[in-house]
Order: C-alpha cells, then sequence, then structure tokens
C-alpha cells in the first residue's frame, strides 16, 4: 500500500487516512506496521549483553594515590546570608520618605537639606 499523503513512505508508520482505509476493509493495521516500531523488535536488539571493550591505554585511577585531581576545599562565608526577595509582577518599590522634612523620594535625613 502507499500513501499520497507521504507520511507512511516516510516513516514506515500508517498515518490516520491509511489506517481508516485499512478499517473499511477489514483489515489490521499491525500487519503493516515496519518491525522497528513493534516491541519484539526492540527486544530482540537489547537481548544480547554489551560487554564493555577494557581501555589497556588509560591508567587505574586507583593507583593515583593522593596526588589524583581533587576538587578544591571550599567553605561557607561567614554570617547571615544576604537573600532578597523577589517581587511579584507587577509589585513596585515604596517610595521612601525621608524622616526629617517627611518628603518623598529620599530617605537620608543627615543629608537632608530641605528647611524646616
Amino acid at each position: 500500500m502507499e500513501c499520497s499523503y507521504g507520511w507512511w513512505q516516510f516513516r514506515c508508520f500508517p498515518c490516520s487516512h491509511a489506517v481508516q482505509v485499512m478499517q473499511k476493509a477489514n483489515r489490521l493495521p499491525y500487519h503493516y506496521i515496519e518491525d522497528y516500531w513493534k516491541t519484539s523488535f526492540y527486544r530482540n536488539a537489547h537481548d544480547q549483553a554489551i560487554i564493555p571493550v577494557p581501555d589497556r591505554d588509560k591508567p587505574n585511577p586507583n593507583s593515583f594515590g593522593d596526588s589524583a585531581l581533587q576538587p578544591p576545599i571550599t567553605r561557607k562565608p561567614p554570617g547571615r546570608p544576604k537573600t532578597r526577595r523577589i517581587r511579584s509582577f507587577g509589585e513596585e518599590a515604596r517610595p521612601m520618605q525621608c524622616q526629617r522634612c517627611h518628603q518623598l523620594g529620599h530617605h537620608n535625613s543627615r543629608l537632608c537639606i530641605a528647611a524646616i
């Protein structure tokens, strides 16, 4: 069977149009599927044990002893970890208010130059 749609020839798997024709003709679509897509093919492909080939050019890492490359020694920095809250979408920062002149926009009362 062939399909003018091209899916069957490309994927070796019947397209939905071909399956409908097979069902109208009282044929099982399973018989028209390539063996590659069946579980029996997968089981046969993975039936044999895979034996790794030893690499004789590569030395054994256990033979290096203490001279083998080790990960760097790291330590946790002292003090409380700095955290910064992730703001929600659309959330804006609250404007700062000076404690000396109570105006918005600055908050450092020592550098405030507004007259009281």
